[in-house]
């Protein structure tokens, strides 16, 4: 009778979870709209680091360059001058002359974190004081950089990042990685923070400025992490200043076409989460809503009869599906999914989440990579650096 009791608990912490999910993303749909940019904006530069690239490149360089904002540089950042997505910098160059563009080609490795490298590379051409780094997979809205520079008109913001929702070209799996993004990681960082202050980044955007991003050691003290984007955030955390959301949702476009993308993907973050919030890691758990019914019917069945434990699988999924049918309405995400790939979705979410803990590497632009308990990159040399 006591497990029964503890089962329905901890099932009752997750649907608390989900309604908690659902009250936040529509608030903070109503945020977005009720932007206001500043009207002393500052002039910055957007370092976009480029490896290779994908079908959807040229669209998300174009958005970087079609802002409505009043003095920025843009510089995409190579470290191989036979990378093909060099091309498309240069047209993109030739679309926009009238731009502040740069292209930067420099293989000056400082540490594991290629992508940081490259980064480190690229900042020493950067003219002006604000700094915003994004990725180079993420479609950002003309507007995208008046919302971030927005925060920064309080003095005691020292960073500014960004949430993420996920496209997909409507295949089984970049839905489930669209899913991924928009059912689990997009909810889950608007409940945290309405819990606790945020106190990281998110590699979608970070903005920083200089002077207390040369104090945290720059790129050199990011260069040894996997997860570079938390670190960067918390370090100016460390420093005493705020890390603010931006009201800013960027569009991340999935291009997995395999079970098995998908799965190196999510297992690599679900590895190096688990290393640098163990604990955050753990008790996120509780967000696997279909999984903890399924275990919870089972547990009850036996206590509670039958009744009980189908009801609960049911009110589950439905809840659920409402979870997911509202981050479809607030951020226009398209197309929505079928009640058996919300339920197949959060299956493998908690599946991913338990093989984490199992030992093995990440997998990481064609390298594979141990972490240590501090979140260090240890790179294996089974693989040819590029």
């Amino acid at each position: 009778m006591i497990v029964g009791f503890v089962a329905l608990g901890i099932t009752l912490c997750s649907f608390t979870y989900v309604v908690i999910a659902i009250v936040r993303v529509r608030r903070f749909a109503h945020e977005l709209e009720r932007f206001e940019r500043r009207a002393d904006e500052p002039a910055l530069t957007l370092l976009k680091p480029i490896y290779q690239g994908d079908p959807q490149l040229l669209e998300n360089l174009r958005s970087c360059c079609r802002q409505d904002y009043p003095v920025f540089q843009v510089i995409f950042g190579f470290r191989l001058e036979d990378d093909p997505a060099i091309a498309v910098v240069q047209q993109i160059m030739e679309e926009f002359p009238d731009h502040d563009l740069q292209l930067v080609v420099d293989p000056t490795v400082i540490g594991p974190n290629l992508k940081v490298s490259s980064l480190s590379n690229m900042v020493r051409h950067a003219k002006y004081d604000l700094l915003i780094i994004a990725d180079s997979d993420m479609r950002v809205p003309a507007d995208y950089l008046s919302r971030v520079v927005g925060p920064f008109a309080d003095s005691q913001v020292g960073a500014v990042t960004c949430v993420y929702q996920g496209a997909s070209d409507n295949n089984t799996y970049s839905r489930l990685a669209a899913m991924f993004v928009n059912d689990w990681f997009l909810p889950s960082v608007l409940v945290s923070i309405t819990l606790s202050k945020l106190r990281y980044c998110f590699g979608a955007t970070m903005a920083v400025r200089r002077d207390l991003f040369e104090q945290i050691g720059g790129f050199a003290g990011l260069a040894n992490f996997l997860a570079d984007d938390y670190m960067l955030g918390k370090r100016i955390d460390e420093l005493g200043y705020e890390i603010a959301l931006a009201p800013c949702v960027v569009r991340n476009f999935m291009a997995e076409t395999r079970l098995q993308d998908v799965w190196q993907h999510e297992l690599r973050w679900s590895r190096t989460m688990r290393a640098v919030e163990p604990i955050g890691f753990a008790s996120a758990a509780l967000t696997d809503l279909i999984p903890i019914c399924l275990i919870s019917a089972l547990i009850t069945l036996f206590v509670f009869g039958p009744a009980v434990a189908s009801g609960l699988v049911v009110a589950g999924v439905l809840a659920r599906f409402c979870l997911h049918y509202t981050v479809v309405r607030c951020f226009s995400v398209t197309p929505g999914a079928s009640a058996g790939l919300v339920v197949a979705r959060d299956l493998l979410t908690a599946c991913l989440r338990l093989w984490s803990y199992a030992p093995g590497p990440v997998v990481w632009r064609g390298h594979h990579f141990d972490i240590d308990a501090n979140g260090h990159l240890c790179p294996r040399n089974d693989r040819p650096d590029r």
